[in-house]
């Protein structure tokens, strides 16, 4: 059997390079190729056949890494793979996907599923309720090991699911859980994406499935070739519930440089890229060929105080800090002239309280406070002959290493010495994750599509290691109350009450410098069409404006 032409294993085992083949796909749209990367024979053009007219196209992306596996039991796999129960549209309210429709029960604990009967996997096998529920066994089995086990276990104990028949189950809860229909989504920090029970019934080590290695879901695109640190090669699964996918080749190309991914798409060898630093986004910018997408996401990189450094637990202090931090143009000149503030742990949507407190920049504020704390003047300032000296911890991804400079310099002005201290990421997470040796770190916080963000700032009763944890140690009873009264609230607008409520709270008690929201800037070429706009966080995948992924459609062929 003779293999399809667009294949790019074809064209690799004829000799030809990635980059070769890359460039001559822009060589014949008419696109200067990088040095290096053009095609050097007359056979590989001929593989890559001219464009006929409906014939679906093929979209490649930039993709920093890969996971370990496409398993989404063990890895976070966001490549068009999977879908969940649910999704949310653009006002991030959850909707229906593989599931048709849901009722909940007036007490809030029993949800009816009812699914979709018109879902295929990719081999072609209907998917129905034994597959809903053996994928939920699997999330809560301990063995398996799934870092979205958590999800499914409220007040510690299991969520119970059974099934009814063919294409319903449900879902008993232990208690009322207002964020549990974002659980059913494969949306970031969750995961729940339904998996074949004909193909992994009877693994006993999950991960080290052969199927890690050769998936199969009921996504839009489907597995074809993998090779690690290269390019993933995903079809379109002809047979998705949402419609015939809108190009025919999905290529996923790994480029861990930014710069290398950005000359790449100016050459026309791929399509779309994320983009961070701020010289990359600013040559996007001026380039006619590409059009530059942003949305401000629910992840925010602040400054968070470690509360059991002896200095740090002077509330005055803290608000000095965040008063003498000119967040506005630090992050507008740091990270991008589009930046924007953030001013509590949420940000963006619904849940976001726009009353919260706010530090705006005032010198002579920082100075009062200190003096009030009896810091006396000087640089740094002195207190029973103690120096006010801190540590900054960073790693040196995101902009923080010039974030902190400009923290050092803004708070040398009111006398407080900064060390900054930068870590690689893995040591970082040791340090202040499940160490706490730190003073302040940079980092990010937030969360996907649901704001369930109680983890962060609830009172710590064990000992978390994580991002998702509280490692700053902040504790308040009132914060801890309206944590617990959200996460059982029946409806939306009950739950934003409580919500809110938590956030005027955490603010007036600044525990944290919020700086920038994050920013997701995509860059894309004229080839692409298809993209949901305006762009939001409503995407699951953190593009913004990929959030039908089968509507997307490509001219390159």
């Amino acid at each position: 059997m003779s293999k399809d032409p667009r294949d790019v294993s074809v064209v690799l085992d004829r000799g030809l390079t990635r980059r070769q083949l890359l460039g001559g796909a822009a060589a014949l749209a008419g696109v200067a190729a990088l040095s290096g990367s053009v095609i050097r024979n007359a056979e590989a053009a001929a593989l890559l056949p001219a464009a006929q007219e409906g014939e679906r196209g093929t979209l490649i992306l930039r993709s920093r890494s890969f996971p370990a596996s496409f398993n989404p039991l063990i890895d976070d796999v966001r490549v068009w793979l999977y879908d969940g129960l649910v999704r949310f549209d653009e006002n991030m309210n959850p909707v229906p996907d593989l599931a048709e429709s849901w009722e909940v029960s007036e007490d809030g604990l029993v949800y009816t599923i009812k699914l979709r009967q018109d879902v295929q996997f990719h081999d072609g096998t209907p998917m129905t309720a034994d597959d809903v529920i053996f994928t939920a066994q699997l999330t809560l089995d301990e063995a398996v090991g799934s870092a979205y086990r958590s999800k499914f276990i409220i007040d510690g104990e299991p969520v119970v699911w059974e099934k009814v028949d063919d294409y319903t189950v449900t879902a008993t809860l232990p208690a009322p859980s207002s964020s549990f229909l974002a659980k059913l989504s494969r949306a970031d920090e969750i995961f729940f994406c339904i998996l074949p029970k004909h193909l992994l019934e009877g693994v006993e080590d999950m991960t080290t499935a052969a199927f890690n290695q050769n998936p199969v879901g009921t996504g839009p695109f489907k597995f074809v070739e993998f090779k690690a640190d290269d390019r993933l090669v995903l079809d379109a699964h002809d047979a998705y519930h949402q419609g015939q996918p809108g190009v025919a080749r999905v290529v996923r190309l790994a480029l861990p440089n930014e710069q290398s991914a950005l000359a790449a798409l100016k050459a026309g060898e791929i399509d779309v890229t994320t983009l961070n630093e701020a010289g990359n986004v600013k040559a996007a910018d001026e380039d006619e060929n590409i059009t530059v997408y942003r949305y401000n996401s629910n992840w925010v990189f602040a400054a968070r105080f470690n509360l059991a450094h002896p200095i740090l637990q002077d509330i005055k202090v803290r608000k000095a800090i965040a008063h003498a931090i000119d967040r506005e143009n630090l992050v507008k000149a740091v990270i991008s002239p589009t930046a924007v503030v953030g001013n509590s742990p949420i940000s963006y949507g619904w849940a976001a309280n726009p009353n919260v407190t706010v530090y705006e920049f005032d010198m002579e504020k920082a100075n009062q406070l200190l003096d009030e704390a009896g810091w006396s003047s000087g640089s740094p300032r002195q207190k029973d002959g103690q120096s006010l000296k801190l540590g900054l911890t960073i790693d040196p991804g995101y902009g923080a290493p010039d974030l902190a400079a400009g923290i050092q310099a803004l708070l040398s002005q009111v006398g407080i010495e900064i060390e900054i201290l930068q870590l690689e990421a893995a040591t970082l997470e040791t340090t202040v994750f499940q160490d706490k040796q730190f003073d302040i770190y940079l980092g990010w916080q937030g969360f996907g599509v649901d704001p369930d963000i109680a983890s962060r700032w609830q009172t710590v009763t064990d000992t978390g290691t994580s991002y998702l944890d509280n490692p700053s140690g902040y504790s308040n009873p009132e914060v801890d109350a309206a944590f617990e009264a959200a996460a059982v609230a029946l409806t939306q607008e009950e739950r934003a009450e409580h919500l809110w409520k938590a956030q005027e709270l955490i603010t007036a008690d600044c525990p944290a410098v919020w700086l920038q929201q994050w920013e997701a800037i995509s860059a894309v070429s004229a080839n692409v069409g298809g993209l949901v706009l305006p762009p939001s966080t409503a995407d699951m995948d953190n593009t913004g404006i990929f959030r039908d992924p089968w509507a997307i459609t490509s001219a390159r062929q």
